[in-house]
């Protein structure tokens, strides 16, 4: 454990997904709407300005009343996790043994195929607050080009390994996620064959065929076709 960390501090978790939380010492806090939007933008962007993610959060109050209601809610927040959450003074981070869903996808997908699923802040709204709605709606497409990216590279290198079924779960994922792409669709029909279910790869295909044909008016790539064939 590094110097200077308690217990509680060394086991400090994000959840900003589908229920945004704060683990610390094994004791769960719930996230406030505007706590789970502090935390977010830290955490996706890596660092934010003060006084701009006060702006964001209080754009009714002026800026003295915004940075107390920022550094009140930075206090609360250090208080459960048993230490400082947030590092810096203009400029935050999170402390680098905060651990949340974006700082490392590929060992949560390693480690559980599963994990990471929801949107960033999913069901969360902040039309009172203008410019933090628009950054998690771009944040939103930020997250799912990320997973998308952590599903494929990690797909890819159980399959490397001839782990076959993780490397299923995960293509499986991925094709869900990205309905149009030729490229996820031929990993799923690749590992459904080297699983040895030809029926279940043509019936990828099949599907994907269709849904091209429905949405777009086009057909599987020639790459894809030839997979089939």
């Amino acid at each position: 454990m590094p110097d200077g960390l308690t217990d509680a501090a060394a086991q400090v978790r994000l959840d900003l997904l589908r229920r945004p939380c704060l683990t610390a010492g094994g004791s769960e806090l719930p996230l406030s709407r505007k706590d789970a939007a502090l935390l977010a933008v830290i955490a996706l962007d890596g660092s934010a300005m003060r006084d701009v993610l006060a702006t964001m959060l209080w754009p009714q109050a002026g800026p003295s009343r915004a940075r107390a209601n920022l550094r009140q809610r930075r206090f609360r927040l250090a208080r459960h996790a048993g230490g400082a959450l947030l590092m810096g003074d203009e400029r935050l981070a999170l402390a680098k043994h905060v651990l949340h869903s974006a700082r490392d996808l590929d060992a949560s997908l390693s480690a559980d195929p599963q994990a990471c699923d929801g949107e960033w802040l999913e069901g969360l709204s902040y039309e009172d607050c203008p410019e933090m709605e628009q950054w998690l709606q771009l944040a939103r497409e930020r997250w799912r080009v990320l997973r998308s990216q952590a599903l494929a590279r990690v797909a890819s290198a159980h399959e490397d390994a001839e782990r076959i079924a993780p490397a299923l779960q995960l293509a499986v994922r991925l094709a869900a996620q990205e309905p149009l792409s030729d490229h996820a669709h031929r990993r799923l029909m690749r590992l459904h064959h080297l699983r040895g279910d030809l029926g279940a790869a043509l019936d990828v295909y099949r599907r994907f065929a269709e849904r091209l044909d429905a949405e777009l008016g086009e057909l599987p790539d020639e790459e894809t076709a030839a997979l089939a064939a």
